[in-house]
């Protein structure tokens, strides 16, 4: 009987870490969803963001890696920087956040890296933060835990879908509670500013000779 009990107990702990696990859609509004789930590693939660858009894969290449002009789609970042580019499929860029009166100013320097499936075209950029690649600045926070992700997956007739993921613990005195309260605010703010920018010309028309664009059928 006391091990019935106890396979019960674990089997339904193990249930409910799965469910409690699950991507929750917390918003879903002009074509972009957003979802959140709890970590496994910390109470704040991750955050996923997923849209349809008609572009080419170099256009969406371009864009994210155009650090300078993140600014103007990325939200609340105030400025942003390439720091080292080894290739075409790593590089590595500085960012700093602005914050809402009185959090200070949030940085991160990213280590990013790109992969594309050479059968479905598929791609992925993996980023990671590496806090101590550069000296921390007066008066500014660094984010010392990041990671994040892009799938940008072709799908019929010049569409492609672009997943973002992303996990942030922003250190400092903010506390777990108040980031899960507003964590899917910045998702969809950068994911509907994006569809945006990525019609400017330069983007629009941008060629990248690393990147292999999947036939339209």
């Amino acid at each position: 009987m006391r091990l019935f009990i106890l396979i019960f107990i674990l089997s339904a702990s193990h249930t409910y870490a799965q469910n409690n696990n699950k991507w929750k859609l917390t918003k879903n509004k002009n074509g972009i969803k957003i979802y959140t789930r709890h970590s496994e590693h910390s109470p704040i939660k991750e955050v996923k963001g997923v849209m349809k858009l008609k572009v080419s894969l170099s256009s969406i290449v371009s864009l994210i890696k155009d650090a300078k002009n993140q600014h103007n789609w990325i939200y609340l970042n105030k400025t942003a920087y390439l720091l080292k580019e080894p290739s075409n499929f790593e590089w590595y860029y500085y960012n700093e956040s602005d914050a809402p009166w009185p959090i200070s100013n949030r940085d991160i320097v990213t280590h990013a890296k790109l992969k594309q499936n050479p059968t479905t075209y598929a791609l992925r950029i993996e980023a990671k933060g590496v806090p101590d690649y550069i000296d921390e600045k007066e008066g500014i926070v660094r984010i010392r835990k990041l990671a994040s992700s892009w799938d940008i997956v072709p799908i019929n007739d010049g569409f492609v879908q672009v997943t973002f993921k992303l996990f942030a613990d922003l250190g400092g005195s903010v506390p777990a509670w108040a980031i899960n309260l507003a964590i899917d605010t910045g998702p969809f703010n950068t994911l509907s500013a994006m569809s945006e920018e990525i019609k400017r010309d330069k983007y629009k028309n941008a060629k990248c000779s690393f990147i292999k664009e999947k036939p339209i059928e």
